[in-house]
């Protein structure tokens, strides 16, 4: 996935800008319990990096579709960032909800809502190629420039990158740092044996100390490993893809010793990676256009929550006293609804005996007038006395009905009745 060739010398006062955290604590990492939880495909093309987000959001870089989807925690796909062309080969999403991923000579930056913030540094033309990105522990972000044979590291809000070191390569590496250790690890992909140039895991303290490296060539176990990317839990472990032979190593990020490895011949070009610590689940991005997710030492998916539906408050029924149409329209005030759930209410109308003389339903009216006119949908007795009331459904519940109104219909004008006598005056 990741070819390259490159010699490494970091600059001490690199070292300034990033803080050290201690790994492990000194205590061996013992060997993890994996175990497949489930699978996301949904609308990829051509996925090349994954992130997580601090609330479990997963992103998927597509290099067909030039965009990142967005999905949720429980896997349901809540949508996408598409605002500009993303080449994806290059994402990462900082602890603040900030997604900054790879689109050609610039890194664009989204927000956590998704809306686009404009380009990482000096926008086009920042870098000849951007190519990887990560986070370190203190919000520094790191991104690969791929021809230019460096990596810009840029303090948060900083408009400007700082050279990290003098790296030189040719091609492209791959860059993954620590979230617990702040440890970087840099990995190159050429074999070159007239250079002699292998395959090495150059593992980094944020001083910018070489720590330990390792050749893929006997670093790592049979068969020789093909770097795909490189994960970190939060029981001090590493875990290394091997794109060729289909193979997931497993590493102490203390001495970086490999204590196991999974999946042999079995898995489809694991690549880019990534870890929740919360759930205890890891992200694996595979070459046939799919995320396996696994469950590191009983980790498992969260179960969504359970929708537990209220109830609508019941409307307010206004038309009461004298109207004047046989078929009226009957206005009451919305009731309300905590879930915010579209409404439609239930209208009742009553004759004067208290018998039910039509039952109907309406939706309910826009905002802002918070007010719905039921038209009544029979006609109505000249000069008699009717009762209505209405009810709220938000199609799991109903409120209660509303207190009954009364009403009098007084459709046609009528000449008043003519006068009697009924006594004379006394005296007349």
């Amino acid at each position: 996935m990741i070819r390259s060739r490159m010699s490494i010398c970091l600059l001490v006062a690199v070292s300034l800008l990033f803080g050290v955290i201690s790994p492990n604590n000194g205590v061996a990492a013992a060997v993890p319990e994996i175990q497949l939880l489930g699978q996301i495909s949904e609308g990829f093309r051509g996925p090349v990096r994954l992130d997580l987000g601090s609330d479990g959001t997963l992103y998927v870089a597509d290099s067909r579709h030039r965009v990142v989807f967005k999905f949720d925690k429980y896997g349901e796909k809540i949508g996408a960032l598409s605002a500009v062309s993303t080449s994806g080969s290059g994402l990462a999403v900082a602890d603040d909800g900030m997604v900054y991923v790879s689109a050609w000579d610039k890194v664009a930056i989204f927000d956590g809502a998704g809306a686009f913030g404009g380009y990482l540094g000096r926008g086009a033309g920042e870098f000849t190629v951007a190519g990887d990105i990560d986070i370190d522990a203190n919000g520094n972000i790191y991104v690969v420039d791929k021809p230019a044979g460096q990596i810009k590291v840029f303090a948060p809000g900083a408009a400007t990158g700082t050279i990290f070191g003098g790296l030189k390569f040719t091609g492209s590496v791959h860059l993954s740092i620590d979230p617990v250790s702040n440890r970087i690890y840099v990995a190159n992909y050429t074999n070159n044996r007239y250079t002699r140039t292998y395959p090495t895991l150059y593992v980094y303290d944020a001083s910018g100390g070489l720590k330990w490296k390792k050749l893929a060539l006997n670093g790592f176990g049979t068969p020789i490993l093909a770097f795909g990317d490189v994960a970190f839990d939060s029981a001090g472990r590493y875990y290394l893809s091997d794109f060729n032979q289909g193979t997931i190593r497993v590493g102490d990020i203390a001495t970086g010793a490999v204590i196991n490895k999974y999946g042999l011949g079995t898995m489809s070009h694991p690549g880019s990676m990534a870890f929740d610590a919360e759930s205890q689940r890891l992200y694996v991005l595979y070459g046939d256009i799919r995320v396996d997710i696994y469950g590191i030492d009983g980790g498992q998916t969260p179960i969504p929550p359970v929708n537990v539906n209220a109830p609508p408050e019941p409307p307010l029924a206004v038309t009461f006293g004298e109207v004047d149409s046989a078929t009226p329209g009957l206005l009451f005030q919305n009731g309300s609804d905590e879930d915010e759930d579209l409404l439609t209410y239930n209208v009742e109308i009553f004759d004067e005996a208290g018998s039910l003389l039509t039952a109907f339903t309406v939706d309910e009216a826009a905002e802002p007038s918070l007010k719905t006119i039921a038209q009544v949908d029979v006609a109505l007795v000249e000069n008699a006395n009717y009762t209505w009331q209405v009810q709220a459904d938000d199609g799991q519940a109903t409120s209660a009905w509303s207190a009954l109104k009364s009403f009098d219909v007084n459709a046609v004008e009528e000449a008043p009745t003519a006068t009697v006598l009924d006594v004379f005056l006394a005296g007349e």
